[in-house]
């Protein structure tokens, strides 16, 4: 959805707001501003949005009818022999991977910090095993649980008592919020924000830091040398940041506004690995000067942002220019000392020639020697996305440019 889309769709509904009585009309109900925003919900939809919403509610009641065996039991004995030759697993094992699922839920959500009441842990429990049985690609991962409840509890929080007409076609903001309704609402926000995590929760390379150290590259070389130096165990920290997009680092209302900026920007949340790095260049002159053990505390105990808003505006900025210029204003934004304009390639250069001279050096020319024995994927690794800046492979040339590069350097300082 573009800014023009997205002005004109926010104009209507603060006129909504407008029209309605009370505290009402004070309120921002992010859980419905979501899904019109995650729903793409043009302007001219808009109006006739409570009759998609009813058809959505309405098929997820069919989805519990459908799977009410998954609670209560096969209705009749599951017998093996009846199962199709060319299906790859037999009835018994389906049911046996549907309970595995319901029981790795059930225990998921007795370790939530905040826990529900008993019936919102119940309906949790039938959002995240009807999501798990509807997807042809994925299924049920940890961590999935924290967001169903994040989710949950805001829509729980937002409702609004039943109109006296639910049926009734004209929009109403107490029809879309409904308190009988907040499963289902739940579930189709939860599937929204699944559509475009779900590369965080399935794709190798999810935890890997390589996109934020290309970032770091081109933005702050002295700060990424330093990090990546230090060899921090990145997995465990972004796994956290994005499959739970911030959830365990600040606040419940920070985190809400966190939120809503980000799928304002862009619904798609393609701007989390932009995100993380800004938090990294907000505490530049703390994690400059940190230790691997300094470093690894600070970055799992994050302080709150002072504003979610600028944050993610700061975000999108470096998204469409990842340069030193920008990265400069972002610190400065935030009191840090930026680095010197001359140092950056001075330390690029030593680094790349340190890297290259490594034991790192002979398995890469090992590599070179021996293509046939590299086939099928090749292994990722940071090393090899903060090269994808570079023209050759070849090792020696790199080593070479490397050389040239701090001869140039220190000519220009001569």
């Amino acid at each position: 959805m573009d800014e023009a889309c997205l002005a004109q769709l926010e104009s209507s509904w603060k006129e909504l707001l407008a029209q309605q009585e009370g505290s009402v009309k004070e309120r921002t109900f992010y859980s419905v501003l979501w899904r019109l925003r995650l729903d793409d919900v043009s302007n001219d939809a808009f109006r006739s949005w409570p009759s998609t919403v009813r058809l959505q509610r309405r098929a997820y009641r069919h989805l519990q009818n459908r799977l009410a065996f998954v609670w209560q039991g096969p209705l009749v004995p599951i017998d093996d022999e009846d199962m199709h030759p060319l299906q790859e697993a037999t009835p018994r094992q389906k049911m046996d991977n549907i309970k595995a699922t319901q029981e790795l839920i059930a225990l998921d959500l007795k370790r939530l910090s905040e826990l529900p009441s008993d019936a919102g842990v119940a309906s949790l429990q039938r959002i995240l095993t009807i999501w798990s049985l509807t997807q042809s690609d994925y299924d049920y991962r940890q961590g999935m649980h924290e967001v169903a409840s994040f989710l949950w509890t805001l829509r729980a929080r937002e409702s609004l008592p039943t109109p006296v007409d639910p049926q009734k076609e004209t929009l109403d903001i107490h029809s879309l919020l409904a308190p009988e309704e907040v499963e289902a609402d739940t579930f189709f926000l939860f599937s929204g924000i699944m559509q475009r995590l779900a590369s965080q929760y399935f794709i190798e390379r999810a935890g890997s830091p390589s996109l934020i150290k290309a970032i770091l590259y081109r933005v702050d070389r002295i700060l990424e040398s330093h990090l990546f130096g230090l060899e921090l165990e990145w997995s465990p920290i972004l796994l956290r940041w994005h499959r739970l997009m911030y959830l365990h680092e600040f606040p419940v209302e920070t985190n809400t506004l966190l939120w809503d900026a980000m799928i304002r920007r862009d619904p798609s949340l393609s701007l989390l690995p932009y995100v993380s790095t800004v938090l990294i260049l907000m505490h530049r002159d703390r994690l400059i000067v940190s230790d691997y053990i300094e470093a690894m505390q600070f970055l799992m105990h994050l302080p709150t942002p002072s504003s979610a808003s600028d944050l993610v505006r700061e975000a999108e900025l470096l998204h469409k220019t990842p340069t030193s210029e920008m990265g400069i204003i972002i610190l400065r934004a935030h009191a840090q000392q930026p680095p010197s304009l001359d140092t950056p390639m001075l330390e690029s250069a030593r680094a790349r020639l340190m890297e290259l001279s490594s034991a790192h050096a002979p398995r890469v020319i090992q590599n070179l020697l021996n293509p046939a024995e590299q086939q099928g994927t090749p292994n990722w690794s940071p090393l090899s996305q903060a090269r994808l800046h570079s023209e050759s492979t070849d090792t020696f040339t790199q080593r070479r440019r490397a050389m040239l590069s701090l001869d140039d350097v220190h000519n220009r300082d001569l």
